[in-house]
């Protein structure tokens, strides 16, 4: 078993890096911004963020190596602040919401030597599109008033990235910064009348057994 250490950059008093953590944080221009809190929840865990609003952050599914969805079996609630994932290859991955830490742990202390890729989603609020815009490490992309035309208008950015951020249009910024791996920014209109964006991330390179990914909030005031 490996042991791994996150090494975490600050500006001002928000940590934005590290080099095996996934870290969520809220930034305001303005002393009366709110904290982050999580909370576990039947979808996957609630992160609220103030002004920004509302995310859920949701459970987690997993790609095999022949890029295959791997069935659900069944989810635990093992307490208020951990669900544990079992999936047909019997790989395990427990979701752990510390609200007291502003974090989130996805653990995966057991799984298939078949397992390519967990994947993360998380629904971004429609109301973006009216001013609001997405950078990925430093490539800044507007969210579309409309959906695009083509048989790529579902597509707003994909490619890999460390660092994932969106502004609204007063100013006010959620960034992700994670270990480089494939992320996507998609607009759902595409399938249909469903009004909302989504974000898309992929952790690949399960080996050790055993690594914890974090995502951590604070606030900037």
């Amino acid at each position: 078993m490996s042991n791994f250490r996150s090494t975490v950059r600050f500006v001002g008093r928000v940590p934005l890096g590290a080099l095996a953590s996934l870290l969520l944080s809220s930034f305001a221009f303005a002393a009366s911004a709110a904290p982050i809190t999580t909370s576990l929840s039947a979808d996957g865990v609630q992160i609220s963020a103030g002004a920004l609003g509302a995310f859920t952050l949701g459970a987690p599914t997993l790609k095999n190596t022949a890029d295959a969805d791997v069935p659900l079996v069944s989810r635990t609630v093992k307490d208020a602040q951990t669900a544990s994932y079992k999936f047909f290859d019997d790989t395990v991955i427990e979701v752990s919401a510390d609200n007291a830490n502003h974090a989130i742990t996805v653990d995966y202390a057991k799984h298939s030597p078949t397992v390519k890729s967990i994947v993360f989603r998380s629904a971004v609020p429609f109301s973006l599109r009216e001013g609001g815009k997405a950078t990925f490490d430093g490539n800044t992309v507007p969210f579309p008033l409309e959906l695009k035309t083509g048989a790529e208008g579902h597509s707003i950015w994909r490619g890999e990235a460390s660092r994932f951020e969106i502004t609204t249009k007063l100013g006010q910024i959620l960034a992700i910064a994670a270990p480089r791996n494939w992320q996507q920014l998609q607009d759902d209109r595409f399938w249909g009348d469903n009004k909302t964006f989504e974000w898309i991330y992929s952790f690949t390179g399960l080996m050790p057994r055993r690594l914890r990914r974090y995502f951590r909030g604070s606030r900037l005031c």
